[in-house]
């Protein structure tokens, strides 16, 4: 669950000392050091609490981060 200092009012579900998108990218960066990632998935997603598209970037923000990864440990 993202941080509800970082996904305010745009989620179902924000969770007082959830998760950042940085602390994501950062466990991300991690993993991909050390497996070969092969998969990524969106659990979920409701735009009707996403009025500002946080959770939108965010969720983009992070699968860039595993595509970043992936094609990282490919070359």
């Amino acid at each position: 669950m993202f941080s509800i200092q970082h996904a305010r009012q745009a989620m179902s579900l924000p969770h007082r000392g959830g998760i950042t998108v940085s602390q994501v990218q950062e466990a991300i960066k991690m993993i991909g050091e050390r497996f070969t990632v092969c998969a990524c998935a969106v659990a979920s997603y409701d735009p009707r609490y996403d009025k500002e598209d946080e959770v939108l970037i965010a969720g983009m923000t992070i699968i860039k981060s595993v595509v970043a990864t992936v094609t990282s440990s490919r070359v």
